[in-house]
């Protein structure tokens, strides 16, 4: 009658991090292999079913071919299976015995007879082992579920996270209810031997086969392949120790039953497959869990999220304790965005491997594979900071003091292996690593005694002894912090330059972005760097500096722009000369650049690992002049490009002070208007509360506060509460946001005259707006007029200054969108002037270290102290940075360039694909390339108009057109008076449909006469009339009729107009020999025209025939004319 000898039964929970027990004898039945944790009997225990004597007998013959002492490890043990998703293939639990490897080889070797020579995997020896088995029972639950736990288990599972930050709770879970448990169990008992060969013999043998697992009938025949070898014949090398599993009493007393004379085996296995029918293996009654099948625990929970947690935080604590033996499943993983080809152009090769005592790398994009240095020893102080660091394979990093920074750190998992990153004694102890995204897993590991700690997203898992032999994991700090700033303002006056090494990479991207993937890695860069900056002080003006350059490249760039090309205010003909002249210079520079980089890669080839500290820093002098003066030659060729590239932007800056002269004009309007609107608010709700009941003066109440209000800072929104007044709202949040931002970067602009505090308080305002401004469109500003017309209209019957208040709002609406639109295109020059301003200071900056560094190398021979001021990496970013801020200032030129083009020619954009030098050149041919195209696609030749366009203006109120821009205190006339006089004048829109010129297409205005009837006299007798527009947006239409909107800073038109001769005089007209040097506006946009009253205008003493006047523009016009044929073709198209 068989008995079974188990403790492990189905449902028995065991705590698979903590291993397998080092006693052998529990695999003989005397009980449980498995370390329990410390909450068992969590599952309802299933019972094993009633052994069937008639059905339990070994029969059952495996042979295996094995060549490594793992391969035999794991087939001896392959009944004992993990099933696991984390773990690959499903290994055998016993690779996870403790507490010592080697001590368990020794074990193992001596219980299976086997020499401890050849329990190796150097491929010299193969095994054949061999076993019979017998089948008592197998038992396995009916499925696998929550229904197999007890109460107190999904209790412990929902206090776990459903988020991998924090590893404590689960590596406490797993010590308290365990990992695993047993799902399906074999009872029986297994006969085992180990036959050892050559390897060579036993390929030789297993070919015969044709494969490496035999079993039954065919198995047989291998007897004769067991004989021992000798001078006469054999095959075997020697044979281990019969093994019977179960160590049943009575198998020792059998022994002697075994022997095989024909074969010269003492005892062998065979001979019972033999004498089976004479029951030799029927004496043998016990039977012992043979094999079983662990299933996570992870199955039995019911939450997706926490599952993969949980089965996350397993594996990696897993393999923190055992390596690569437990064959994780690390999954496959694909990095959201191509990192390393976004930023391609940003990423140089390093110029030397000699070692320094100070390590400086300053890069958006890293291979930690790349970092490589002779001598290592010498390095002291290792800082990296990167957007995205990227590790493949076992890296090895110097330095005494080891820090890493990034945004994301990714490390690809090869299938069941991750990176090694290995450190010396020191470094390893002292590593700080800060990143606030990591995906896959990476060990760091102490190069010389093997200790290591697992990182991985959100977790630093590391290995302690306790209580002896036995070892846990346990949680370490997380890595997902912030860094102290203190960490980053370490590089003194070099911070400028050496922070802004990535930013200005990023800057580039966002400002003229290659691809979608481009603009928004680069952006959650600037993100993240912003927000780490966060605490700099006035301490660290250079961080501020750095924070201040993100923060407006992150809230400006898109804001500003609003998806709108904006066309620049001279044409492609005013600055080609120059650009012209600067691709020359680029040409120069690459060449220079090109030839500079062939002899640092050969001089870097050369270098090898010096013999001492002595031959080490004469070979640092040498590389390090030799980089300083590649550095010179270097910057000279890069002169060339900055001083074309300043003559643009000499032009761009003029633009800068006429719009910020018209800027401050419409303030000042905007800011009358809005206290005449301040005070009417109280007048009309006084007018109207004779007229209205309670509830709807409330209504107005609201109304004339948020109107009263609309461009103080946001205040006003308060006052709405009616559903009525939602667009109302809807604006002044808008305007609010636009405020802030117009301000923000016009306070920074001019932080050369403010302090340092004010400067901090700029940044912060900027930092509380969102990433992209979301201006006020003109169907807001429409809706806004409705809304406020809606409200007051019904009573201008009844209330006759209602009237005058829904003038006075519509004028404040047209003053405040004409501000809006005209300061967010000076914002847009002021950004793009800062940049420029600050890249001058970090090349500034960088030439003085240079300079320093000369100084130190110019020496005969390197002091210690000296030495360690140098960091050819240093010198390598201050080289690889002309490059760099050419590429930024070529990529500006050609989009500013660009831009022209396609609104002169309608052509498509010529987009930037990469940011490398070659890349940018064939741009150039690109942009060149569709302007032949468009103009071959022209449907006629553009030409000027014989009959010009007219736009009347009839009944303009005198009233509205008069403006001296003063506010009612500056002027001697009364109030009311006031009040009639100084309105700032007329707005209107002409639209992209108008009739006359329906036909035509690329609408460009070559000149504009004005007339006016209505005056009767002025002290001149001339008048003077004033005609401008925002230019944000204006229309066109393309070659396919669709319709186009630009933008462009504001323009103003000033006329003087002859009452007795009737000639209108443009004033402000560029000369013929410069006109063609300025873009032409089209029509199609919103125009105000006026009457300026200045102390020195035509207009002084002016009188009026009445309380109107009419005025005429004729707009002299240049267009593509499309004949009615190809309008029929193109919409039957």
């Amino acid at each position: 009658m068989s008995t079974i000898n188990s403790e492990v039964v189905l449902g028995y929970q065991l705590n698979l991090i903590k291993g397998i027990k080092p006693e052998w004898d529990t695999l003989r039945g005397k009980g449980s292999p498995f370390f329990a944790p410390d909450r068992p009997n969590q599952l309802k225990i299933k019972d094993l079913p009633p052994i069937d004597p008639e059905k339990s007998s070994f029969n059952k013959l495996d042979i295996y071919f094995l060549y490594s002492w793992k391969e035999l490890v794991d087939a001896l043990f392959n009944g004992w299976r993990i099933s696991d998703k984390e773990l690959e293939n499903n290994p055998s639990p016993f690779v996870l015995v403790q507490p010592s490897g080697e001590e368990i080889r020794r074990e193992l070797c001596k219980k299976l007879g086997i020499k401890l020579e050849d329990a190796s995997d150097d491929g010299k020896t193969g095994f054949a082992l061999v076993r019979i088995t017998k089948i008592a029972v197998k038992a396995a639950y009916d499925s696998l579920g929550p229904e197999l736990m007890k109460e107190e288990l999904p209790a412990a599972f929902g206090r776990l996270s459903k988020v991998a930050v924090d590893a404590a709770p689960f590596l406490e879970f797993f010590g308290k209810y365990g990992t695993h448990f047993v799902s399906e169990i074999e009872v029986g008992d297994s006969l085992y031997q180990v036959f050892v060969y050559d390897e060579d013999q036993l390929r030789g043998i297993e070919k015969r086969y044709g494969k490496n697992h035999i079993t039954d009938l065919e198995a047989v025949s291998f007897q004769q392949y067991t004989e021992r070898k000798s001078a006469s014949g054999g095959h075997s090398r020697y044979v281990g120790t019969l093994n019977l599993a179960s160590n049943d009493p009575a198998f020792e007393g059998m022994r002697n039953q075994f022997r095989d004379d024909a074969n010269w085996i003492e005892c062998s296995i065979f001979v019972a497959i033999q004498k089976e029918k004479e029951g030799l293996l029927a004496q043998l009654c016990t039977v012992i869990p043979i094999g079983c099948l662990l299933t996570n625990l992870s199955v039995l929970i019911e939450d997706e999220a926490r599952r993969e947690v949980y089965s996350y935080v397993f594996r990696n604590a897993l393999y923190q304790k055992y390596g690569a033996n437990i064959n994780p499943a690390f999954p496959p993983f694909t990095p959201p965005y191509d990192y390393a080809g976004i930023y391609e152009a940003f990423r140089p090769p390093f110029v030397s491997t000699i070692s320094t005592a100070k390590i400086g790398i300053y890069q958006v994009h890293l291979h930690l594979e790349e970092v490589v240095t002779l001598n290592p020893d010498n390095v002291k102080k290792t800082f990296i900071f990167s957007d995205v660091i990227e590790v493949q394979k076992d890296v090895e990093l110097p330095g005494e003091d080891l820090t890493i920074i990034c945004r994301k750190f990714i490390s690809h998992t090869q299938k069941t292996r991750a990176p090694v990153i290995r450190l010396s004694e020191d470094g390893y102890e002292s590593f700080k690593f800060y990143c606030q995204e990591f995906d896959g897993v990476a060990e760091v590991r102490k190069a010389k005694t093997g200790e290591h700690k697992l990182i991985s997203r959100g977790q630093a898992l590391k290995t302690v002894t306790t209580g002896g032999e036995e070892t846990t994991v346990i949680f370490e700090m997380s890595h997902t912090v912030d860094p102290p700033i203190s960490l980053l303002r370490g590089g003194g006056d070099k911070t400028l330059y050496t922070l802004g090494f990535p930013l200005h990479s990023a800057e580039c991207i966002i400002n003229y972005p290659a691809s979608p993937d481009a603009l928004a890695v680069a952006t959650l860069f600037v993100k993240w760097l912003v927000d780490m900056l966060r605490s700099a002080t006035e301490e660290d003006p250079d961080l501020l500096s750095i924070r201040a350059q993100a923060l407006l490249l992150l809230k400006s760039t898109k804001s500003l722009a609003g998806g709108v090309l904006t066309v620049p205010y001279l044409t492609y003909d005013a600055y080609k000369p120059t650009i012209d002249a600067m691709m020359a210079a680029v040409d120069a520079f690459d060449e220079k650049l090109q030839a500079t980089t062939q002899l640092i890669q050969i001089r870097k080839s050369q270098e090898i690992q010096y013999k001492n500290l002595d031959e080490l820093n004469r070979n640092l002098q040498s590389m390090g002049r030799f980089l300083i003066e590649q550095n010179r030659a270097l910057a000279e060729k890069e002169k060339d490009v900055v001083n074309y590239h300043d003559q643009v932007d000499q032009k761009q800056q003029a633009m800068l002070k006429d719009g910020e002269k018209k800027v401050d004009d419409l303030k000042k309007k905007l800011e009358v208007q809005q206290k005449v609107m301040d005070e009417a608010g109280p007048k009309l709700e006084a007018a109207v509360s004779a007229y209205i009941t309670e509830q709807e003066l409330q209504a107005f109440i609201q109304l004339a506060g948020a109107v009263g209000s609309l461009f103080a800072g946001g205040a006003g929104i308060a006052f709405i509460r009616a559903s009525e007044l939602e667009g109302i709202e809807r604006l002044m949040k808008k305007i609010d946001a636009a405020m802030k931002l117009i301000d923000g970067i016009s306070k920074l602009y001019s932080a050369v005259d403010l302090t340092v505090q004010t400067a901090i308080a700029a940044s912060n305002a900027l930092s509380k707006l969102p990433d992209e401004t979301d201006f006020p469109s003109a169907l807001e500003w429409t809706e806004f007029d409705a809304e406020v017309y809606a409200a007051v209209g019904p009573i201008t019957s009844k209330v006759p200054y209602a009237n005058t208040y829904l003038k006075e709002a519509k004028i404040l609406s047209a003053r405040g969108r004409a501000y809006i639109d005209a300061a967010s295109q000076v914002s847009r020059l002021q950004y793009e002037m800062m940049l420029n301003g600050w890249q001058k200071e970090v090349s500034k900056r960088q030439s003085e270290r240079l300079k320093d560094l000369g100084n130190i190398l110019s020496q005969p021979d390197l002091t210690a102290l000296d030495a360690e001021r140098i960091d050819l990496f240093e010198l390598g970013s201050i080289y690889q940075s002309h490059a760099q801020r050419l590429i930024l200032k070529l990529v500006k030129t050609l989009a500013l360039q660009d831009s022209a083009l396609q609104y002169y020619y309608l052509q498509p954009p010529s987009p930037i694909r990469s940011y490398d030098l070659p890349s940018l050149k064939e741009v150039v041919v690109s942009q060149a390339e569709n302007s032949i195209s468009a103009l071959e696609s022209f449907p006629s030749k553009p030409s000027d108009l014989k009959e010009a366009f007219v736009w009347p203006l009839r009944g303009l109120k005198v009233s509205q057109l008069l403006d001296d821009g003063k506010s009612p205190s500056d002027r001697r006339i009364g109030r009311d008076e006031y009040a009639n006089y100084s309105k700032g004048g007329h707005d209107f829109e002409i639209p992209l449909e108008v009739e006359d010129i329906f036909n035509y297409v690329r609408v460009r205005i070559r000149e504009i006469e004005m007339e006016i009837t209505g005056i009767k006299s002025t002290n001149s007798g001339k008048v003077a009339l004033r005609l401008e527009t925002s230019a944000h947006p204006f229309y066109d239409r393309g070659l396919d009729r669709e319709e186009i909107a630009f933008n462009a800073i504001c323009q103003e038109f000033e006329y003087v107009y002859n009452l007795k001769t009737k000639e209108c005089t443009y004033t402000n007209r560029p000369s013929g020999e410069f006109a063609q040097y300025f873009m032409k506006m089209t029509p199609f946009t919103r125009w105000r025209v006026s009457l300026p009253m200045g102390p020195h205008s035509e207009n002084l003493g002016i009188e009026f025939y009445g309380d109107q006047v009419d005025i005429a523009l004729r707009f002299h016009l240049e267009a593509i004319r499309f004949s009615p044929r190809e309008l029929t073709a193109l919409k039957l198209s």
